[in-house]
């Protein structure tokens, strides 16, 4: 453990990565890629089958631009090669940015993070559910994306720790989880634009005209009557 952070291997034993004691220096956390050699030994020693490094970017030596792409791809590229020599399977965590767009680039520094991944997740609140997580792909090269997954946290009355409790399938996708949302008393006319679209395209996608001459369509008890005009639709 180093500040808060976790380098850590885990099979039948569970194991961190404690600072590093350099010869005539005072102790600090571990470090990419300098300390790779370290890790690597404890995930042979654990015989480990998966490796958790959390968060990436406390763990980047003070070389490593985490936003140049160069940079990230060769601490990845280290990382895959002892993956391959130790067989275990390495998950980096990283937190999200502060801006918009796909989800591909939301995570924290280089986009070439997620691209030197074999398949990328996130995690983020169910935008129709307060109390609960999806956790979503945004890239997978080993086989077609799957269903987002919800879940709950919920107390473990017998350990007092958090608990996952899963609740099946989720119809969100990444994009859904990272798309901005609307505050309703700020933005009344847009909230409901998107309520009426979203109720319209619960089906699946429909051309632009087609949208729009449903929107413009006579209320009805199943279908009330929206409010807004054409140019909204």
């Amino acid at each position: 453990m180093a500040s808060g952070s976790t380098w850590a291997c885990s099979a039948s034993f569970f194991g961190a990565l404690p600072d590093v004691h350099p010869e005539g220096e005072p102790p600090r956390p571990p470090e990419l890629p300098a300390d790779l050699f370290l890790l690597e030994d404890l995930a042979k020693s654990k015989a480990a089958a998966l490796v958790v490094i959390d968060p990436l970017m406390a763990f980047l030596s003070g070389q490593v631009d985490s936003h140049r792409d160069q940079d990230i791809r060769r601490v990845l590229a280290s990382l895959g090669y002892m993956a391959n020599r130790t067989s275990a399977a390495v998950v980096i965590v990283r937190h999200m940015n502060k801006g918009t767009g796909s989800a591909l680039y939301r995570g924290s520094g280089s986009i070439g993070i997620v691209g030197a991944a074999r398949a990328g997740l996130l995690v983020a609140p169910d935008p129709d559910d307060e109390g609960r997580r999806v956790l979503a792909m945004t890239k997978s090269n080993l086989a077609k994306m799957p269903d987002a997954l919800a879940y709950r946290l919920v107390n473990d009355e017998r350990y007092s720790v958090a608990r996952v409790v899963w609740d099946g399938a989720s119809k969100h996708t990444a994009g859904d989880l990272v798309r901005a949302r609307v505050d309703e008393d700020e933005a009344p006319a847009l909230a409901e634009a998107m309520r009426v679209l979203k109720e319209i395209l619960a089906d699946g996608p429909l051309p632009a005209g087609n949208v729009k001459r449903l929107q413009r369509r006579p209320a009805s008890p199943s279908r009330p009557c929206s409010g807004l005009g054409p140019r909204s639709a």
